[in-house]
């Protein structure tokens, strides 16, 4: 009965480093697109050319006017940021970031595929912002129950309760 006791500690000891290491694993984080910005600025516009612009040393009049218009959006050194797209001949990536709708252009010079620490000394991850839960696997969850209600006509009004009830909160 201890050796049973003994093999499930460590079995679960094992499970909880291995869980740690999958987390920090930032190879795999920069090959699903995540990048690690590296200025503090306003360098990211919702515009592919306004983020030209900003990121081609602009003058301070140029910057006050894509500023005033509302065009230029400021980078946070160490923030992550998920890649949906390159621009290969400008050298621009689309990318989206964690509680902000509209998707933004910025330099890729402005972005790490090294992990970069924050303000508070610490490397972001999308589990460590909430991201995967608010982000891109609650798309997929979404999409995920729409299928399953097609499927089973039956499941449709419980789906749908639990649906509203987890919105309510």
């Amino acid at each position: 009965m201890r050796i049973l006791i003994k093999l499930s500690i460590a079995a679960l000891l094992i499970g909880m480093q291995t869980t740690a290491f999958s987390s920090n694993n930032y190879k795999d984080l920069v090959e699903e697109g995540y990048r690690w910005v590296n200025v503090d600025g306003p360098y990211a516009s919702k515009f592919e050319d306004d983020a030209q612009r900003l990121s081609k040393k602009p003058t301070r009049d140029g910057e006050l006017q894509i500023l005033r218009a509302g065009g230029a959006y400021y980078l946070i050194e160490g923030r992550i940021v998920k890649v949906l797209r390159t621009d290969k001949s400008t050298g621009m990536a689309e990318i989206q970031t964690a509680r902000l709708v509209p998707t933004l252009w910025t330099s890729t010079k402005y972005l790490s595929k090294q992990p970069i620490r924050d303000a508070y000394a610490r490397i972001e991850t999308p589990d460590t912002i909430g991201w995967t839960s608010t982000g891109f696997s609650a798309v997929r969850c979404v999409a995920k129950q729409a299928v399953q209600n097609q499927q089973s006509p039956a499941t449709t009004a419980s789906n749908t309760s639990l649906t509203k009830d987890s919105d309510s909160h």
